[in-house]
């Protein structure tokens, strides 16, 4: 397990999020990783953005796929790796046409 997955799964039980909550946010933080193959540490607010935009538009995620998302990179972003956040300029909750 890296440090960082390590850090967030204890930010979270320190919080008492559900096992369930813990499990989808660690599965959405690994997803954005995979995505570009790099840490989540490494990867900027511009670099979520693009993965939201392809799981808008690639993947055709649902609106509430997409929101769990943000809140779980929300997390990420100000609570694990204390960097500011602004979920206003990743919510692209509006699904492509």
């Amino acid at each position: 397990m890296t440090p960082l997955r390590q850090r967030l799964l204890e930010d979270l039980r320190a919080r008492n999020y559900s096992k369930c909550t813990v499990s989808q946010y660690c599965g959405y933080v690994a997803r954005l990783a995979a995505h570009f193959n790099r840490s989540p540490a490494d990867l900027s607010i511009e670099d979520a953005h693009s993965f939201l935009v392809h799981l808008r538009d690639v993947e055709k995620a649902s609106l509430s796929t997409i929101s769990h998302f943000v809140t779980a990179l929300r997390f990420l972003y100000r609570v694990t790796l204390k960097r500011g956040f602004q979920s206003d300029a990743l919510l692209l909750l509006k699904p492509a046409k």
